[in-house]
């Protein structure tokens, strides 16, 4: 007698976490144009949503594009839940305009390479939580509403090659670091601020 065991492997757990991080990060977002209408939580998997890009191994969203979208409305916690994301733009110069603050648990985005959040309607201080994020080469947060102080532990991303801070409101004056690294000819970094 032989016996066949049929089992159903489920959706791996992670790429489950993306659809669900996607929709509720949606779900905060006025979007007239119906330019996320691919993003349901009826799928199994983000792979063929607008503005998404998966790992073709696991499946798991690597980058979110989110260019010439007209959306609006905040930078929401949905976004927290992409455990693998490593690329996240949303220019604002391309007709969105995203608000409210710079969520704190960005610092949980670990594999974060390259931050873009340009021209939009961001507000409040830069998270320190942002210093967590260990992997950063590019972060651009130019022409937004922020305030406060350029934070020092920017200094302490060590592989932050590009810095563009420009057009913010923030107080205190350009820390002694940015000039340096802004002076020094061996300097990687590419720093506007």
């Amino acid at each position: 007698m032989v016996f066949f065991l049929s089992l159903a492997l489920p959706v791996e757990s992670s790429e489950n976490d993306d659809v669900l991080g996607l929709i509720v990060f949606k779900a905060d977002l006025h979007d007239p144009r119906r330019a996320l209408a691919s993003w349901s939580e009826d799928s199994a998997s983000p792979r063929n949503w607008t503005g998404i890009q998966c790992s073709p191994q696991s499946g798991t969203v690597t980058q979110v594009t989110l260019d010439g979208l007209e959306l609006s409305g905040p930078l929401g916690r949905g976004l927290l839940k992409l455990d693998h994301l490593q690329s996240l733009e949303a220019l604002g110069a391309s007709e969105n305009r995203l608000s409210g603050s710079i969520p704190a648990g960005v610092g949980s985005l670990s594999r974060l390479s390259s931050l873009d959040l340009s021209h939009n309607s961001l507000s409040g201080e830069i998270p320190p939580e942002l210093g967590q994020c260990q992997m950063l080469v590019s972060l651009d947060l130019s022409y937004n509403l922020l305030s406060g102080e350029i934070p020092s532990f920017l200094e302490s991303l060590s592989r932050l090659e590009v810095l563009r801070l420009p057009g913010n409101s923030f107080s205190g004056g350009v820390p002694e670091w940015i000039v340096r690294s802004s002076r020094s000819s061996t300097s990687r970094r590419t720093i506007s601020g």
